[in-house]
C-alpha cells in the first residue's frame, strides 16, 4: 500500500501510547524471509539521484542504531526540515 505523509500522520493518532513509544522500524521481505531495521526521517537534499530537493524519505538504518537523545528542534535541524 502506498501512502503520503498526510495520511500517515493522520494514521499515526490510532497508535496507542506505548505504541507511539516504539522505535521506528522498517520491514523489508527478502528471498531469506522478512527483515526489519531501525529507520529515521530524512529531507533529500540536491545531492539525491532519485528524488527531488526536499522530499521527505524514511532512511533504513543498521539493525543495531542507538537511539538519539536530541530533542524534536535538534533533529529538525539536522534533517533539514528547519534553519
Amino acid at each position: 500500500m502506498r501512502i503520503t505523509y498526510r495520511q500517515l500522520s493522520q494514521l499515526l493518532t490510532y497508535l496507542t501510547e506505548e505504541q507511539l513509544d516504539c522505535d521506528v522500524m522498517a520491514e523489508m521481505p527478502s528471498e531469506w524471509g522478512t527483515e526489519c531495521y531501525h529507520a529515521g526521517l530524512r529531507i533529500a537534499g540536491p545531492n539525491n539521484d532519485n528524488l527531488d530537493d526536499g522530499h521527505p524519505t524514511i532512511f533504513v538504518r543498521g539493525k543495531h542504531e542507538e537511539r538519539t537523545t536530541k530533542t524534536i528542534p535538534e533533529i529538525a535541524k539536522d534533517i533539514g526540515l528547519v534553519e
